[in-house]
């Protein structure tokens, strides 16, 4: 169906400039982005060149998506315009247009501009999370260096981090710090500026200090107008105000007295007045428990009290105290700016010496490039930067796109600042909130200001569900609760046709459940179960089209969680077991039973001496011990490692013991002469292990996690080598950061439970929010140390003088930051959550004691002038959000019942508002189980599925592809597992395999013709990249002199044919890779790959070479090590030219001999 444009889309399509479009959830954004790309290209006056065009998402699929869609829209004007010639090259144009993440783009770019970059072409990528060894240990070299100093200061700074007892401690603080540099455009420059006011002191000017004073402000003012509204209230209840009303004149003279000080500016007066202000309990008073006035008046002291201890925690000290503070953690601050920026610079050569880089590396070398010498030239490339989501930008990506846009006058920003929910990835959605206020709507605005266009029609919701969407952040995204106010510019605009249908399309459930947290979450799934098989089984709700419905599906419900780690198993199953099929993928990768279990196999096989590790292993289905019987092997020797006791145990007539010691001794063996990812892949075959969890429940999931586990393996090993010990780490480490496992599937038509944050750019028929009356995450307020890129770093130490806790003025500052920010940031979520509907909408909330969490809310919303964003930073869960605004929605009588003052709003919103108490099973509810008689026909079948034997099982062991040096050398691995040098034994600091490697690129590579200079052509591909300068310089000129002396090179030179490196691909017989095959495996037969060196054709036949650098003085040692692969060679060889291969040579480049095989 063609794209019918709305007034404001239309003008997102034609106004040229600077442009911000602010898009609502569901206005079409991605359609306006590529129509406004084939209105550049197709323009009649002044076509774009689509290569002149750069358009950047945020995900590769987005980037995809976008390019499959212009792709059809520009093949449709080439079909309406076939002698077009200028829209057939446009079409052409296409492939080489940027349409890419950020990531691609600066990839590109410092490849194409590496000399300038100072960087290797064939730099390889990284997540980053592979690369944590590397940074482990460049940081380890400092650390070390320090301890080996002894600088007092150091100490000092370990003390003030929290590491006197654990360095492992401040490590982690310096890469977690580090790592959130990397978000920065200049982070040596933040680093710089974290000791800038600890060395300063504690002035006005301190950003710390002014900070304060407006928190103490905005406090005061709060406390004053409640302290009059409860003084108000009592007035109105005679009984209730003898109780208490002497007590909150007392609270309004010491609010009075902090808002004066305050607004004085002066920390030392505000100080004083925290100090003493100082509250006594309410007094008691009896026959007041039906008074809606005391219970008022109770909340209202609470939270006084509450706001006093959270500006204690700020004004813990006058100036005085507070600048010696800062003054004395001044050296170690600067000694932490010193080892970032040390770790930076050393960290980068590391990289830079590896040739692989991280994400962030090439983000700040493409902002390198752009800011340097040639730097005009690659910011004038496109004529326009189209950024879409540009809300999930980072300051150094806004900075990047800013020079590309030539300032901004090139942009085209598209996004919606209320659906920023990446902070944790440094996301900051500042950077689109600022162009949006700095912009001017577009008919208003002229040809050179910055425009604003507002994209709010929602094409998406049905028309009630923008209704109630409205109402909620109506009234909690203002001023009040944010930098986003949710006004005229960001109301959802109904624009989506649904049939009539009867009853709210959203639906508040509250459940009141007393019991632990695990029976309350299976409470809510099993309300949310009733609810889906109740509209499953009930009539047509769900649009079909613009003028029918049809019947609810499994599959049409998605449950949204705010985190699926801990709870989403638990969910799925009680809805299975209420009869609701649902599908679920969890955070947590390392912590599932299977990885869980493998992870310590591999721990143990890198070093049994790990007790938790080792009983894991034993007591795994991979051993079966039981505890009973690893409890024995504990008793026959108590002291000692857990290992140790295993030993003696099996020295002392323990078969089961010595069977344990037997694998794991031959795994040990595996885990350094195989790679990595082989090695996991043997692992899983000898110990059956894939098969074994394939039986458990939910079996095909952690078969894919092992398998997951695997591919990981293979990542790991590409960035690092792949050592056992590292990957356990890496695993463990990206798992915290939010690796997930493997989805449970239960078929097509079944419910989904995710992540909101997964949910993001999705639509479903039914969402329903679960969970919602979990707290807020608040981890960071435990934390000793924080850290901000405005307000830069802050600790909570142990004072030694006076052997106690403290805190400092700058970590309280930023945690106060840190909470308000990540207060929006839920309510962005939740904005993000609520718009991925389209039919219908479902909250849930359990409570331990329901009516008494509504009932706290009421005073707190009567106290705020029934302003529920008042409460946004108070109230810390959605479900007391939701509540907020129910209790001010006409339909929300059922929860203001008994609560005096509160007018609700005449909105034309609705919502069905629910409060049940959950019933627990009784013995009698629960269905005893069936008895069965015993199936002589059924057991004999199983016994006879149980006792099959695979055919095929002797091929298991045998690659179905493989490389020839895989096979050729399989023999000869193990005799030379432990051969190899490291790095610093060897020459010029190069391994005995880099230095063949760089032999064979140089044969590979070289001009024949040109071989009597060898030092040219050595320079020649150094130059041409084909080989490092580590390469260049390691190389072996007095051999290669030998080789290109020699008789074999000159036959070379007059032979008809030359082929080098020739790669291949053939058929050989599996009896041929393990003869000790029977005859029934003769028609068996597997892949292999594989280059020939060099081979050349001759009248009689066809020559194979190959070049070996072995040290070796028998030629013999390298007929038996290298002969099949030799074989190999020819046999393809043969196929290939369709003639008999004659020779079959290995040139040994260590003996400048060939060595002729027969």
């Amino acid at each position: 169906m063609a794209f019918k444009a709305t007034r404001e889309q239309q003008a997102a399509i034609d106004t040229a400039g600077n442009v911000l479009v602010s898009a609502a959830a569901g206005s079409g954004k991605t359609a306006v982005l590529t129509e406004r790309v084939i209105k550049k290209l197709t323009d009649k006056v002044s076509p774009v060149s689509a290569d002149r065009l750069l358009i950047v998402t945020f995900t590769n699929a987005a980037a995809a998506e976008m390019r499959s869609r212009i792709e059809r829209r520009l093949d449709e004007e080439c079909r309406k315009h076939p002698d077009d010639i200028g829209l057939m090259r446009q079409r052409r144009l296409l492939s080489n247009a940027k349409i890419c993440t950020i990531d691609s783009f600066c990839i590109d770019l410092v490849r194409e501009n590496f000399e300038k970059a100072g960087v290797s072409p064939d730099f390889k990528m990284s997540d980053g999370y592979s690369l944590l060894p590397v940074n482990e240990s460049v940081l380890s070299d400092i650390l070390n260096r320090y301890y080996e100093e002894g600088n007092p200061d150091f100490f000092m700074l370990l003390d003030t981090v929290g590491a006197e007892y654990d360095d492992g401690d401040f490590s982690d603080f310096v890469l977690d710090i580090y790592e959130y540099s990397r978000q920065l455009p200049y982070p040596e420059k933040w680093f710089c500026e974290l000791k800038r006011d600890y060395v300063n002191g504690f002035t006005p000017e301190n950003r710390w200090y002014a900070m304060g004073i407006k928190k103490a402000l905005s406090v005061s003012g709060a406390q004053k107008d409640i302290i009059a509204k409860t003084a108000e209230l009592l007035f109105s209840d005679e009984k209730a105000a003898g109780a208490y009303l002497e007590s909150f004149r007392l609270a309004a003279d010491k609010a009075e007295q902090l808002y004066n000080a305050a607004k004085t500016g002066d920390w030392d007066k505000v100080y004083a007045a925290v100090d003493s202000g100082f509250l006594p309990s309410l007094p008691k008073a009896n026959g007041l428990s039906g008074s809606f006035a005391a219970k008022t008046a109770k909340y209202a002291w609470k939270y006084i009290g509450k706001d006093r201890d959270s500006l204690l925690k700020i004004f813990y000290g006058d100036t005085a105290f507070i600048n010696s503070q800062l003054k004395e953690l001044s050296a170690p601050v600067c000694l932490l700016s010193e080892i970032l920026t040390e770790f930076d610079k050393r960290l980068f050569e590391k990289y830079l010496e590896n040739g692989t880089f991280t994400f962030h590396n090439t983000e700040h070398l493409a902002l390198k490039l752009l800011s340097g010498e040639g730097a005009y030239e690659l910011s004038q490339r496109y004529d326009e930067v189209m950024v879409d989501e540009y809300q999930d930008t980072n300051d150094l990506q806004d900075t990047l796109f800013n020079i590309l846009s030539g300032g901004g006058e090139r942009l085209f920003a598209v996004g919606d600042v209320k659906q920023s929910i990446y902070g944790f990835r440094g996301a900051n959605p500042d950077n689109f909130l600022i162009k949006k206020n700095n912009a001017i709507l577009y008919d208003k605005a002229a040809e050179n200001e910055p425009k604003k266009i507002i994209l709010g029609a929602n094409f998406r919701c049905k028309p009630e569900v923008c209704d109630y969407i409205n109402f909620f952040f109506g009234n909690m995204m203002t001023e009040n609760s944010g930098s986003i106010a949710y006004g005229k510019e960001e109301r959802l605009i109904p624009a989506a046709v649904y049939p009539k249908a009867d009853g709210a399309p959203v639906e508040l459930d509250i459940i009141n459940c007393k019991g632990t947290s695990e029976e309350r979450l299976k409470a809510e799934a099993q309300g949310i179960a009733d609810y889906i098989i109740k509209t499953v089984n009930g009539g047509a709700v769900i649009r079909e089209s613009e003028t029918t419905l049809r019947k609810a599906r499994f599959s049409d419900f998605t449950m949204l969680l705010r985190n699926t780690k801990t709870k989403a198993a638990l969910i799925a199953k009680t809805l299975r077991e209420n009869g609701v099929p649902a599908d679920y993928s969890a955070d947590g990768f390392a912590e599932t039973r299977e990885i869980s279990v493998f992870l310590a196999l591999l721990r143990v096989i890198d070093n049994p001496d790990s007790d938790i590790e080792l009983l894991t292993v034993l007591m795994s289905p991979i051993f079966g011990f039981t505890a009973e019987e690893t409890a024995e092997i504990r008793i026959k020797r108590r002291t000692g490692s857990l290992y140790s006791a295993l030993v003696f145990s099996a020295e002392n007539g323990g078969e089961k013991e010595k069977d344990f010691l037997k694998r794991l001794e031959e795994y040990r063996i595996l885990s350094v002469t195989l790679p990595l990812n082989r090695f996991i892949s043997e692992l899983y075959y000898k110990t059956d292990y894939l098969n074994t969890v394939s039986a458990y429940k939910e079996g095909e999931r952690r078969r894919n996690n092992l398998l997951l586990l695997l591919s990981y393996a293979k990542q790991y090993e590409e960035d690092n080598g792949g050592t056992v010990g590292g990957f356990i780490k890496y695993v463990l480490k990206q798992s915290q950061n939010g690796m997930r496992s493997a989805a449970v599937t239960s078929g097509s038509d079944s419910v989904k439970i995710m992540s909101i944050h997964a949910s993001k750019g999705l639509q479903f028929p039914v969402c329903i929010l679960a969970d919602t009356a979990a707290a807020f995450n608040d981890a960071d307020a435990r934390s000793k140390t924080v850290y901000s890129a405005a307000l830069g770093v802050g600790f909570s130490y142990f004072d030694e003088n006076e052997k106690q806790k403290r805190t400092t003025v700058s970590r309280e500052i930023i945690l106060d930051d840190i909470r308000r920010r990540s207060a929006e940031e839920e309510l962005r979520l939740l904005y993000v959550a609520m718009t991925r509907t389209q039919d219908r909408l479902l909250f849930t909330a359990v409570f331990n004691d329901a009516e008494k969490a509504v009932n706290e809310l009421t005073p707190a919303l009567l106290l705020s002038d029934g302003r529920a964003d008042m409460l946004t930073n108070r109230e810390r869960s959605y479900a007391k959000w939701l509540i907020l605004t129910a209790l001010l929605h006409k339909d929300g009588a059922a929860l203001r019942d008994g609560a005096a003052g509160i007018i609700p709003y005449d909105d034309i919103s609705r919502i069905d508002i629910k409060i049940s108490e959950y019933e627990r099973e009784t013995e009698a509810d629960t269905p005893k189980e069936e008895e069965y008689e015993e199936n002589a026909a059924v057991i004999k079948e199983l016994e006879k599925r149980f006792s099959f034997n695979y055919p095929y099982a002797p091929l298991l062991t045998i690659e179905a592809k493989s490389s020839v040096s895989a096979l050729a050398n399989k023999a000869e691995s193990d005799k030379y597992a432990f051969s190899a040098r490291p790095s610093f034994m060897s020459e010029g600091g190069i391994t005995a395999t880099e230095r063949g490697t760089a032999m064979h690129k140089i044969i590979e590579f070289i001009d024949f013709d040109k071989a009597d200079d060898i030092e040219s052509e050595i320079e020649r591909l150094y130059e041409w990249q084909y080989i490092s300068e580590r390469e260049a310089k390691a190389v072996s000129r007095k051999a290669l002199k030998a080789f290109f002396e020699s008789d074999i090179f000159a036959r070379i030179k007059k032979a008809k044919t030359v082929k080098r490196e020739m790669r291949f691909l053939t058929e050989l017989p599996a009896k041929r890779i393990d003869p000790s095959l029977d005859d029934s495996f003769n028609s068996e037969s597997i892949m292999v790959q594989g280059a020939v060196d060099l081979c050349f054709e001759e009248d009689d036949g066809i020559a194979v070479l190959d070049f070996k650098t072995d040290r070796t003085e028998n030629p013999d040692d390298l007929k038996i090590a290298y002969g099949e692969q030799l074989a190999i060679y020819a046999a393809a060889c043969e196929k290939i030219f369709l003639k008999p291969v004659k020779q079959k040579i290995i040139y040994s480049f260590a003996l400048s001999a060939a060595v002729e095989l027969e």
